[in-house]
């Protein structure tokens, strides 16, 4: 989720009037990154469309089951299978790739 552009955003901006209350967005708007991003992403309708098991494989290296136990957070060995800081960015280039890959496609046809 692109928060720079979205207008709510903006507006908190434009309200701060003092650098501390832009730091406590900015602080806000990190804290709902940290807590919302795979749980959210696996909810919405685009990553539905998306294949987690191309995404698993083309940048991971990886099975469908390994993104699956992540994305649904499954208990692995007795913890909560999650991404690490590290595959999170991963994730997230592997998304921008493919956001690229068919623009591109969209402008030739």
């Amino acid at each position: 989720m692109n928060f720079e552009n979205d207008p709510f955003v903006k507006e908190i901006f434009a309200l701060a009037e003092t650098d501390e209350i832009a730091k406590m967005a900015d602080d806000v708007i990190a804290q709902y990154k940290s807590e919302n991003n795979v749980s959210e992403l696996k909810e919405s309708e685009i990553f539905q469309a998306l294949n987690a098991s191309y995404i698993a494989s083309r940048f991971f290296g990886k099975s469908r089951y390994w993104i699956s136990q992540r994305l649904n957070k499954n208990i692995v060995n007795g913890k909560e299978a999650q991404f690490t800081p590290e595959e999170y960015k991963k994730l997230k280039s592997a998304i921008e790739t493919i956001a690229d890959e068919l623009q591109e496609l969209a402008e030739i046809m």
